[in-house]
């Protein structure tokens, strides 16, 4: 067993020097770059453990994404299709798994899935998926400033946003803004309340709350260009609430998580997953291998993530503090959507038209064959 745990702890060592943990560049870009290289090994080793589901199903995606001709600016009609199930929820891990920086997640808890679709040719815009929040999150919890007793019924009227972008050529009309804005949006109260009223918490077996007041989200490192400056007629959308310390565990892969499991189970200690064992399971498993073999500060791993608060009524502080009921806000996708077109849509269309020239199947093609050549960099071989 000893000898087991000491190969753990090498590969651990080995993995945090592969990504340069510990040595970030004090200069933003730089920053940004070497934020993406940690996160790079554990996506890439998911991608390729994934390779043979994503080759068989290019062909779905390809019939999803929009070639650059099929775009016209002003017939663009935003909808959101739910990605539980069928093709919808095919397309939403593809893209999920491919195109985004951070690690793959199902997520937890309660979760909504869409795809943001263009009415106008049938086509993707890009993806939204949202979960159950952490129970504890500093930036949150200070501003939010509840009594410990109400902090969990406060957390509970919230949703967790855990994939939020576009994709290309709407990517390029600066289509992040639009995803982000409809996560506000009255049909996405209105699906929770569907789906959500009248059901038990998992952990607690307490009452779900029939609404929702307020959203939180996490940039993907540093600071947020999706979220700042985000506005509805004017109004801020999302407020910064500061940046996290830096910890968690993507920065494993799999298979060192995989491995710690083993490791805790021989030790008699319970590593089940799934419903009933809490939001922050893995961190909570990866943690304790780490303090096994005397590696627990490894769990920082430095990049540092921008905490949104994105309000779902006029009066979030005075509601949580049970001061008043809560004035719900419930923009239309179709007026959120016009927004969008006007402010940052259209300009971007003025500026640049390289949207046009997209052609989705090489962009699929392309991706596939970018990320197995950074699975092969990542482990240092051939694969």
């Amino acid at each position: 067993m000893e000898e087991q745990f000491a190969i753990f702890r090498e590969r651990v060592l080995e993995a945090i020097e592969r990504q340069g943990i510990g040595h970030q560049p004090a200069d933003p870009q730089g920053y940004k770059a070497w934020a993406r290289g940690v996160h790079a090994e554990a996506r890439s080793y998911l991608i390729e453990r994934n390779r043979r589901w994503l080759e068989r199903n290019k062909h779905i995606i390809k019939s999803w994404i929009a070639d650059g001709s099929e775009l016209e600016l002003s017939s663009i009609r935003p909808q959101l299709i739910t990605a539980e199930s069928g093709e919808p929820a095919t397309v939403f891990r593809w893209l999920r798994l491919m195109h985004w920086s951070l690690p793959y997640s199902k997520g937890y808890g309660r979760r909504l899935r869409y795809l943001i679709v263009d009415g106008q040719n049938g086509k993707v815009i890009g993806l939204l998926g949202l979960q159950s929040p952490p129970i504890d999150l500093k930036p949150r919890d200070r501003f939010l400033s509840v009594p410990s007793h109400r902090k969990l019924d406060v957390i509970n009227h919230s949703l967790d946003i855990y994939v939020l972008g576009a994709i290309p050529p709407y990517q390029n009309l600066m289509g992040g803004k639009l995803v982000a804005l409809l996560s506000v949006s009255e049909d996405i109260q209105q699906a929770y309340r569907d789906k959500y009223t009248g059901r038990l918490s998992e952990l607690a077996g307490r009452p779900l709350p029939d609404h929702l007041t307020f959203l939180t989200t996490m940039s993907a490192f540093g600071r947020s260009s999706i979220y700042n400056r985000l506005t509805f007629e004017r109004r801020p959308v999302a407020q910064s609430l500061g940046l996290t310390s830096g910890s968690g565990t993507f920065h494993f892969p799999q298979d060192l998580y995989d491995l710690a499991r083993e490791l805790l189970n021989i030790r008699g200690i319970d590593t089940r997953t799934g419903p009933r064992t809490g939001s922050r399971r893995k961190l909570q498993i990866m943690t304790r291998a780490l303090e096994a073999v005397g590696l627990k500060h490894l769990r920082y791993h430095g990049v540092l993530r921008e905490v949104f608060i994105l309000p779902l009524c006029t009066n979030l502080l005075s509601w949580a503090r049970e001061e008043e009921a809560p004035r719900l806000l419930t923009p239309s996708v179709h007026d959120l959507s016009k927004w969008w077109f006007t402010r940052w849509a259209n300009v971007r269309a003025g500026k640049d038209d390289s949207w046009k020239a997209f052609c989705a199947s090489e962009w699929v093609d392309q991706t596939l064959a970018s990320v197995r050549l950074d699975y092969v960099k990542s482990r240092g071989s051939g694969g």
